[in-house]
């Protein structure tokens, strides 16, 4: 058993973005699903909610890539003694988890930029259409806005399993190991520990990056939607 008043955690800034993260990508799994069963047409709110569902994607993305930047600036704490092979299934869980974050909503971010249904605004304020789709026809748009909603439903599953299997370990250590290992990511629910290694650093670079991205975003998707259509081989627009 560990001595949790010996054990450092991660820092705030961890902990609030990695929490945070976790629930919106929870609630959109199960949002998603809800969306898929609705039935649209007139008088129907599901295009309304699909604008949120997408608005919200963004920022997850946005915010991991801030927690992906913080990560890389400040090392997590030591981990509690465990054997090779579950460090290794760990680290390959979380590498994973990792390129979900960024590939699970990008991919929904490309498909909402492809449909010709309706806009994507971020909470219905800024257009934040992935720019290269404004100037396509729909007969263009329609496949890729298709082959990305298959890829999109499938890495929910994917990232479904990954998350139990996440839970799963964090349960083992928390109540069979007791190591600990849960108070690091959840400080007072699960004992007090030392603190974190060092108070954090690279808070600027973190959300400005995200900042940078949104940015980058918004201002290539406004370009491209102002820009004139481009003329086809037999001269029509």
């Amino acid at each position: 058993m560990t001595d949790l008043a010996q054990q450092q955690r991660y820092t705030s800034v961890a902990i609030a973005l990695h929490w945070a993260i976790a629930l919106l990508i929870a609630g959109m799994i199960a949002f998603g699903w809800i969306l898929e069963d609705m039935a649209g047409g007139p008088g129907s709110p599901k295009v309304s909610l699909i604008q949120v569902h997408e608005s919200v994607g963004v920022a997850i993305l946005l915010l991991s890539v801030a927690r992906i930047v913080w990560r890389l600036m400040n090392p997590p704490p030591p981990e509690p003694p465990m054997p090779q092979w579950q460090k290794l299934l760990a680290t390959s869980v979380h590498i994973l988890l990792y390129v979900l974050m960024i590939a699970m909503p990008l991919s929904g971010w490309i498909m909402a930029s492809a449909s010709t249904a309706h806009d994507t605004r971020f909470f219905g304020t800024l257009e934040v259409s992935l720019p290269g789709f404004a100037g396509m026809d729909a007969e263009a748009r329609k496949p890729i806005e298709e082959g990305f909603h298959s890829v999109h439903g499938n890495l929910a599953w994917v990232i479904i399993a990954m998350l139990a299997l996440h839970v799963a370990g964090a349960v083992k250590h928390q109540f069979i190991d007791k190591d600990g290992l849960l108070a690091r990511m959840a400080p007072g629910l699960f004992g007090r520990t030392a603190g974190p290694p060092a108070s954090g650093k690279g808070a600027l670079w973190a959300f400005g990056a995200a900042v940078v991205v949104f940015a980058a975003v918004t201002s290539a998707s406004l370009l491209s939607a102002g820009a004139p259509a481009t003329a086809s081989p037999t001269g029509e627009a």
